[in-house]
């Protein structure tokens, strides 16, 4: 179970309230279709059918609250989103070295890491997820660094609309919202008893999307079984090892930089935008003016910086063109 405080509960009830109606439900094809991914997607699953039925063969099951198959000595470990996110993380360890260094579109830059122990900096506080998928070449634990997260319940019927879910990971996604300027949507992991789904809060609402059953239901699973929890396993390294300007952002971030560079190609009226590399040609985002973030409205980021040799400042509003419309 998940405690938090009189003050934390209120503040995930408001978060929860305000996102009252703007969900969306939508089947893994919709959302690839969305993301222009179905024919990548396809692909990698065509040459991948067999990939992780090593890995689903020996995930833990989860059975009457209780955790089997998880420590060697076979003794049961109880149920809680600690003891889920501990299994993922070991479970996600597993699928690394399972996958051979087989991605779904192209090899990331910097492939991110899982932690389930793992506080971040957010606001002068320090704030605990039950899981971080993070980019390593980023210094200290801030949410800069973060690149999707994870939220574990025992409860299989839970869904992520209930109010305490849904506020609690709302007031996480806009912690990276504050700290991410390049950001399309914030994803995370929903782990609910032995399911996992996909939740993206886009500006102004959220996508729901179920993946799958990522524990055994049995002591004795099935071939079918095992073969149910090797897509679950194939689906979730597809998508959480995307690049992140395919993944998140509209550029990419997985390698900290310090400025953005702007481009167009002649007849189009859309520029390109890259993160600078200090190569002398980014625009540098020298020093960060904070404004307060908001879950429902499109965001505005100041940043000082130098043009023409001449101090300056530069206001990025952004929104996406062709890559997960805006939640109506």
């Amino acid at each position: 179970m998940t405690y938090c405080s009189q003050d934390q509960s209120t503040r995930r009830s408001e978060l929860a309230q305000s996102l009252q109606g703007r969900g969306h439900h939508l089947g893994l094809g919709g959302l690839l279709k969305m993301l222009a991914l179905s024919d990548s997607f396809n692909k990698y699953m065509s040459f991948t059918s067999n990939m992780m039925l090593p890995v689903a063969q020996i995930v833990p099951a989860l059975v009457d609250g209780q955790l089997l198959g998880c420590v060697e000595s076979g003794q049961p470990v109880q149920a809680t989103s600690a003891s889920l996110a501990w299994a993922f993380r070991r479970i996600w360890n597993s699928v690394r070295l399972a996958s051979q260094g087989v991605y779904g579109v192209a090899d990331p830059a910097s492939e991110c890491r899982f932690s389930d122990d793992r506080s971040m900096q957010a606001g002068g506080v320090r704030v605990k997820p039950d899981g971080v998928f993070y980019y390593p070449a980023y210094f200290g634990n801030e949410f800069h660094s973060v690149h999707a997260l994870l939220e574990a319940r025992v409860e299989p019927s839970l869904e992520a609309t209930s109010p305490d879910v849904l506020g609690k990971m709302a007031g996480l996604a806009l912690r990276a919202w504050e700290a991410q300027p390049t950001r399309l949507f914030v994803p995370f992991l929903y782990l609910h008893g032995p399911n996992v789904s996909l939740v993206l809060f886009a500006r102004g609402g959220y996508y729901c999307t179920t993946i799958g059953r990522l524990f055994h239901t049995s002591c004795d699973p099935s071939l079918d079984d095992i073969r149910d929890v090797g897509d679950t396993l194939r689906y979730l390294w597809f998508l959480m090892t995307l690049p992140a300007d395919r993944f998140g952002h509209f550029v990419d971030v997985s390698i900290p930089s310090t400025g953005l560079t702007f481009s167009r190609v002649y007849g189009t009226a859309n520029p390109s935008v890259v993160m600078g590399r200090g190569d002398g040609s980014a625009l540098e985002l020298l020093q960060r003016i904070s404004l307060p973030a908001s879950l429902l409205d499109f965001q505005s980021y100041l940043f000082k910086t130098q043009y023409r040799g001449q101090p300056a400042m530069l206001k990025l509003v952004w929104t996406p063109t062709y890559r997960l419309p805006e939640v109506s």
